[in-house]
């Protein structure tokens, strides 16, 4: 029996545990710990006032944002996302939300900053499957069955032009635009109040945003009628709204690495110890 070649075949077989272990922990962080990053699945804005309050307007290239002191011109904008990639997560950090700016319709001066609120639709609120629609500006025809509308959007509050429904929302960031805003500007929306509530619907289907302008005396003044717009999915020319997020593993998850590197140490402690 030839004892060298016995003893290295030995030694090679008890580096494979440290082998394979060593290869799983190197990519178990990547996979749960990637940026993601995920368009709109689905958008529209809401307008008031009258018929506007029942129409769809899901299919155009644009969300315009109103503010201001006269409910009949209010007009927000809602955003759904895709989070299935959240799945396994225990929370979320390092998200953001990216917008990208359309130079706005009407007036406003060159110098004037505008302030937005974005809003998230809470997990437990009713309508999380919104229906996006097919209604468009200038586009004549009914509003789709069941298309999201400003009396229909789940967490819009309708008596309000620059605020949601308290019960159902929560405040996840601000951004301000100055002017009517400049064609492909982005504004972004950071920061732990974003991480907290992504981390409080980890693991659902959907997870909606409401974008709103907060100022509440503009628009009254004729030198400052702006509709804000943004690029929706449908815009063929400048991104859509994009929502990136980062995954934290569950305590389950870090136990399982822990006990990997654990289980390789030894391994590799035998291994050289033959």
């Amino acid at each position: 029996m030839n004892i060298t070649s016995s003893l290295f075949n030995r030694s090679r077989l008890s580096r494979r545990p440290a082998l394979a272990a060593l290869a799983l922990m190197a990519v178990l962080p990547l996979a749960t710990q990637a940026q993601v990053t995920v368009e709109a699945s689905a958008d529209a804005y809401l307008r008031s006032y009258g018929t506007n309050a029942t129409t769809n307007y899901g299919n155009g290239t644009y969300l315009q944002v109103k503010g201001g002191g006269d409910i009949a011109y209010a007009r927000k904008g809602i955003i759904r996302f895709d989070f299935t990639g959240s799945n396994g997560a225990g929370a979320v950090d390092n998200s953001s939300i990216t917008l990208t700016v359309l130079a706005g319709a009407g007036n406003s001066p060159s110098d004037t900053v505008w302030n937005f609120a974005i809003y998230g639709l809470d997990g437990t609120a009713a309508g999380q499957d919104w229906v996006e629609g097919t209604g468009e500006t200038g586009v004549s025809g009914p509003t789709p069955p069941n298309a999201v509308t400003w009396n229909n959007a789940p967490g819009n509050n309708t008596l309000t032009t620059y605020s949601t429904d308290s019960a159902t929302t929560t405040l996840v960031g601000t951004f301000t635009v100055t002017g009517k805003g400049t064609n492909g500007d982005t504004v972004t929306v950071s920061g732990d109040a974003l991480d907290n509530f992504l981390s409080t619907v980890v693991g659902s289907q959907y997870v909606s945003f409401l974008i709103v302008r907060t100022d509440t005396s503009g628009g009254v003044d004729a030198s400052e009628t702006v509709v804000h717009q943004f690029a929706s999915r449908e815009n063929t020319t400048y991104d859509a709204p994009k929502l990136s997020y980062t995954n934290i593993p569950e305590a389950s998850s870090t136990a399982l690495m822990a006990g990997l590197l654990i289980l390789g140490t030894l391994a590799f402690r035998r291994y050289k110890c033959q």
